[in-house]
C-alpha cells in the first residue's frame, strides 16, 4: 500500500514537473519580444518552414488570392511560402537580412489584438505587426509599415 502511494505521487510530480515545462514554452510563444527576435533570427538563417509556422494566416490568405500557375495552386501552403521566399530571395539578392535591431514593442492593453513592433532592419525602421491568434502571437506580413 504504502510503495502505491509513493509510487502515485511521483507520478504527480513528474505529470507537473511535465507541465510547467510546456506551460514555460506556451509563456514563450506570447512574448512579444521572444517570437519578434526569434521571427527575425529565422529570416535570417533562411529558415523559411520556421517562418511559415510563425507567420500569421492573412499572408497566405493574400498569396492565394494572387494569380498563381496551375503547379503553384497545387502546393500546400507551407510549400507555396517556401518556394515564393525562396524565389525572392533569387531575385532580390541584395535584399538579404543581413542586421536587425528591436528598438521597442509596444505593450499589451486589454482588448488588444495586434502588438506594434518598432525595427531597424538593414539600417531602415519598419513597424511589424504581431497579431493574437489562438495562444500565440504571429508576425502579419500583410501590414508591415
Amino acid at each position: 500500500m504504502k510503495n502505491k502511494i509513493v509510487a502515485l505521487m511521483a507520478v504527480l510530480i513528474a505529470l507537473h514537473c511535465a507541465a510547467c515545462g510546456k506551460m514555460e514554452e506556451k509563456k514563450l510563444e506570447v512574448n512579444p519580444l521572444h517570437v519578434m527576435k526569434l521571427y527575425l533570427e529565422k529570416w535570417k538563417k533562411n529558415d523559411w518552414k520556421a517562418l511559415y509556422a510563425m507567420t500569421d494566416p492573412s499572408f497566405m490568405q493574400k498569396l492565394r488570392t494572387q494569380k498563381l500557375s496551375p503547379e503553384l495552386q497545387r502546393l500546400s501552403d507551407q510549400d507555396l511560402f517556401v518556394h515564393e521566399f525562396q524565389q525572392a530571395r533569387r531575385l532580390n539578392p541584395a535584399k538579404v537580412l543581413k542586421s536587425y535591431e528591436i528598438i521597442s514593442i509596444t505593450p499589451y492593453n486589454k482588448g488588444d489584438t495586434t502588438l506594434w513592433g518598432d525595427v531597424v532592419i538593414n539600417g531602415k525602421k519598419r513597424r511589424i505587426p504581431l497579431t493574437l491568434d489562438g495562444l500565440s502571437l504571429k508576425v502579419d506580413l500583410t501590414r508591415i509599415e
